[in-house]
């Protein structure tokens, strides 16, 4: 597959059921989210455009005896998370179309209040009340499309009611009128209107940006990281007008009237800032209180928040102080017809972008052999287009290559320079063991050891630990500082290799001015409660694990005559890991954490003026790596130190289904005084029946059940130590859980209410009691000591709790005088893979960038993509067998191309900067018959029945069409005028 084309890949795939062999139309829908997604069990009704401009009606018979006129269109009912899908007919698609979202009759619609404080009328935060009698949002759009998005709350209301209002001039000549009266609903007033209250409010799409709850911030919304913070903007604003309401003591309906006449009234305007008028600064105050106090709210129930909401509220802060000194200014807003004019031919513009984005992509580094050389016309069509200039790709190629065959001149040196470092480490442990008398390299007063111009120096740590007051410690650093010069093979060869690994001293200031030296360190962690005055030699004494931290080191080395200068920082911490049950084995490390930043830059290229000042220009590349591992404290690895291939997979001979024998001795005891709490001294006991489960050279686990007869019935679980006496007490407990149900041994043993034992090293093992008569029902002795086998149900495995690495580069064209930047160029990933098969990955990667906004590189002329793509799996238990558990597989994707400069559009010098999003999800049940259509184990996984997989591409904030895997390996985008694009070569 190629990589060029995996983008697509990963938003498109379904069925190859044959569109000419279905004999009716497939139903179409739009769908969004109402008010700031709080509003649940609305009634929403999709209503088309009559050819008088009036939103459609037809006449039906009343319950009460006549006719009565109701809209047009399909209703729906809005979710306990706001959200609905509402059907459009066949003849909508393509037109104006009005969504209007009232109160049910039951009174049964609901809205969630969103302020801390509470809303209106003693509306409690959190908790719903009943929406007023006339309650009514509306959503107008002029080009309603199959699965297009379509929020509905009063920012979009104003759209509409802006878009429906003609101005009349009763007093004047008629040249400027300001009177607003009903009007008509039509294509261009529609989209007029809501670019109109884009700009009002800068949001980027009123109508297709889902706006965020303050109050639901905590929750996975399943958005990008690029759109976030937005969206999160947007609900605050949505949620604001419960605040305005609550403060000119109104309910929304009442408020949202009059700021619906305001509008109006100022003919699309708002006062910037009043005292006496709904303005955008006590609108931005309201959304920015509200926000904070969620914030605070939410961080006090100890639930985790997205980084991008302090990002929105550092919008609002910039907005609010903008519009400081606007006293009764009206704003200025103005959409131009030519604006609107494109929009309507968006879809044409989607296809013919889309076909040139996919001639690009396929031949993304310029490999066709036709490929445009640098500066062709984009209109060309007499060679292939490619994504980045392939002047460039040779360029950074050659840079590449050039830096390889320094690493690559400069890896042995470096390899036999860090071995050297280990050496040396031991080498001091050893000599501030035994003193070193007589060797003139060691200072035993300073605990130093110096060879060949890098001084190791031994420094206890003190960790906190109440040894340390009889100077015996459980940490030590060895500092290093200076430099090894790694001599190459040959002296005599001018072109041979040259390596230095350079420990620089870095020097910082305290906040009380005092001054503060950092060193490289190696620093070694060992256990025990005495602690040690001097660090034991690690090779006898295993310690717990290392600390690593090189916070500037600088490499320069020339390998043929080639200069080239690193510069590295580095952290990594390793843990300890035993085998618990076999102690003999030799303790393995892991990595937990890792961080590192390396910089290569040349030799100055030449000079240039920036700003009045003289710079000198190198080429520079810049890679930075971040990363934790998931349960690196209890696999036990194969090798002794890290490898890469020590992730995703378990230790030899430990796959799930191993038998170790005799692996648990149980013990059942019936009636037994236990101790139950303990409080100043003062101890309780109950009686209780337990089971012990020795796990054989581990330790002891309990299970005590208490009953009613001297206290509240539970179940609670305890550790167990062995004391003085030879005698089992337990040491530490959780809090009891209450039941109401008879617990028994038995009953724990028979419902499996004992579950797995983890043991380090291994993995999570199931006591295999015996039964029989395989009826569930097993064999239990009570009062003695029984042994058991043991089944690994589920070996340990490393993960990447999280991986972040970002690439990037700043190369020269020419030298000396002719010397001048070429563009920029970066690579961001972020990595979460807990397990194989579950994963999330974001990739933002950019060219000729200007500026990050979030990660997506933009710019004038940049060329850039974000894609993320989240992988998951759930269970239930089936509907009409609770014991069957069925295993689902989700898959959530997400790609943002972003192109500045296209030329396809317009004929402005520069061009102009157009993004398109693909978004996909996927859905199948594993170990079924089918075949599944998502990324993962899609060769080798089978599913249940269908699965469910589409992608949908939005140009320029709307949705214009659906991406599908139509035959084997071809993707097809379906633009909704029947148009369609085949992906790929």
């Amino acid at each position: 597959m190629s990589l060029v084309l995996l983008p697509f890949l990963l938003v498109a795939c379904s069925g190859n059921s044959s569109s000419s062999s279905r004999k009716t139309e497939p139903v179409k829908y739009v769908n969004g989210y109402i008010g700031s997604s709080g509003v649940q069990n609305a009634l929403i009704q999709a209503v088309p455009i009559d050819v008088q401009g009036q939103t459609a009606t037809e006449l039906v018979d009343a319950e009460e005896g006549g006719q009565k006129e109701v809209y047009v269109g399909a209703k729906a009912s809005s979710t306990e998370a706001a959200y609905y899908q509402v059907e459009l007919r066949s003849d909508d698609i393509g037109r104006p179309v009005t969504l209007i979202v009232s109160g049910k009759d039951d009174n049964s619609t609901k809205e969630r209040c969103e302020l801390v404080d509470g809303c209106y009328d003693g509306w409690p935060y959190l908790g719903t009340d009943t929406v007023p009698q006339d309650y009514e949002l509306r959503a107008s759009v002029g080009n309603a499309q199959n699965n297009m998005r379509i929020n509905i709350n009063w920012l979009t209301h104003l759209a509409s009611a802006l878009a429906y209002t003609s101005y009349i001039d009763n007093s004047g000549d008629g040249s400027n009128p300001d009177t607003p009266r009903a009007g008509i609903y039509t294509d261009f007033t529609i989209e007029r209107a809501n670019l109109w209250l884009n700009a009002l409010f800068g949001i980027s799409d009123i109508i297709s940006l889902r706006p965020l709850a303050p109050s639901e911030l905590y929750k996975d919304s399943g958005l990008a990281s690029a759109i976030k913070q937005e969206s999160i903007l947007y609900g605050a604003i949505i949620a604001a007008g419960q605040q305005l309401a609550l403060e000119r003591g109104q309910d929304q309906v009442d408020w949202l009237a009059d700021l619906v006449d305001a509008l109006l009234h100022n003919k699309g305007q708002l006062y910037q800032r009043s005292a006496t008028q709904v303005s955008l600064y006590g609108i931005y105050s309201a959304a920015r209180a509200v926000l904070q106090n969620n914030r605070q709210y939410i961080q006090a129930q100890n639930y985790s928040l997205p980084s991008e909401l302090n990002g929105a509220i550092a919008e609002l802060d910039q907005r609010i102080a903008a519009l400081q000194d606007k006293n009764d200014q009206l704003t200025a807003v103005d959409i131009p017809a030519s604006q609107v004019n494109d929009w309507l031919d968006r879809i044409n513009n989607a296809r013919a972008f889309m076909a040139d984005l996919n001639e690009r992509l396929v031949n993304y580094k310029g490999q066709d052999p036709n490929t445009c050389p640098s500066g062709t016309p984009q209109t060309d069509s007499s060679c292939v287009h490619s994504f980045i200039d392939p002047a460039y790709v040779t360029k950074t190629v050659e840079y590449y290559d050039a830096l390889n065959s320094i690493y690559e001149g400069i890896a042995p040196q470096l390899a036999e320079g860090t071995a050297d470092v280990r050496d040396r480490v031991l080498e001091l442990i050893g000599c501030v063991n035994s003193g070193c008398v007589g060797d003139a390299r060691y200072d035993a007063a300073s605990k130093t050891l110096t060879v060949d111009g890098l001084v190791l120096t031994m420094v206890p740590v003190a960790v906190g630990a109440d040894i340390e007051k009889q100077g015996k410690y459980n940490a030590f650093d060895i500092q290093l500082l200076g430099q090894m010069v790694v001599d190459p093979d040959d002296t005599t060869n001018p072109l041979d290799t040259v390596a230095v690994i350079k420990f620089n001293e870095v020097k910082s200031t305290s906040d009380n001015g005092e001054e503060i030296k950092k060193y490289s360190r190696v620093r070694i962690v060992y256990s025990g409660e005495e602690g040690f005055a001097v660090p034991p030699d690690p090779v006898t004494t295993p310690p717990l694990g290392y600390d690593l931290e090189w916070p500037d080191v600088d490499i320069p080395a020339t390998v043929n005559g080639v200069r080239q200068e690193f510069s590295l920082y580095f952290s990594a911490k390793l843990i300890g890991v035993d085998d618990a049950l076999d102690l003999s084995l030799e303790r393995h490390y892991n990595l937990t954490t890792i961080a590192l930043s390396l910089i290569a830059s040349s030799d100055t290229k030449g000079t240039i003026t920036e700003d009045g000042k003289e710079i000198e220009l190198k080429d520079l590349a810049q890679l930075t790596l971040s990363a934790t591992a998931s349960n690196a404290a209890n696999y036990y690895s194969d090798s002794v130190w890290p490898e890469l291939d020590d992730y995703f997979r378990v230790r030899r001979g430990f796959e799930s289904g191993v038998i170790e024998s005799n692996l648990f001795e149980y013990r059942i005891m019936e009636n037994q005084t236990v101790l139950y709490s303990e409080v100043n001294g003062v101890k309780v006991f109950r009686q209780a029946d337990y089971i012990d489960v020795d796990i054989k050279g581990y330790g002891i686990n309990r299970l005590e059940i208490f009953t009613s007869a001297d206290g509240v019935a539970g179940l609670r679980k305890c550790s167990v130590v062995i004391n003085d006496a030879n005698e089992r007490e337990t040491s530490v407990c959780t809090q009891l859980s209450e039941s109401t149900e008879t617990l028994t041994v038995q009953k724990l043993v028979d419902d499996d209410l004992l579950g797995l034992f983890s043991i380090p090293g291994r993995g999570a093992y199931r006591p295999l009691f015996p039964d029989s008569n395989n009826d569930g029902h097993y064999e239990l002795i009570t009062g003695t000591d029984v042994l058991l086998d043991g089944r690994l149900e589920a070996a340990f495995a490393q993960g990447i709790n999280e991986l972040n690495l970002r690439a990037a580069h700043e190369l020269t064209d020419g030298q000396g005088s002719s010397v001048e930047r070429a563009p920029l160029a970066i690579v961001d990933v972020k990595l979460t893979r807990n397990t194989k098969d579950e994963w999330e990955l974001a990739v933002a990667a950019g060219y000729d960038y200007d500026y990050l906004v979030d990660v997506l590189p933009t710019g004038e002329r940049a060329q850039s993509l974000y894609l993320s793509y989240l992988i998951g799996n759930s269970s239930a238990a089936d509907e009409n067998d609770k014991d069957i558990i069925r295993n689902f597989t989700f898959e959530l994707g997400g790609l943002i191309i972003y192109r500045g400069g296209v030329k396809l559009f317009t004929t402005a010098e520069k061009g102009e900067s157009i993004g398109v999003t693909l978004a996909s999800r996927v859905d199948y049940e594993l170990n079924g018959s089918g075949q599944p259509c998502g990324v993962i184990n899609r060769k080798d996984e089978i599913v249940t029945g269908n699965c469910n997989a589409v992608g949908y591409l939005t140009y320029r904030n709307s949705i214009v069409g659906v991406i599908r895997e139509e035959r084997d390996g071809v993707y097809v985008v379906r633009f909704s005028d029947g148009q369609f694009l085949v992906l790929g070569g």
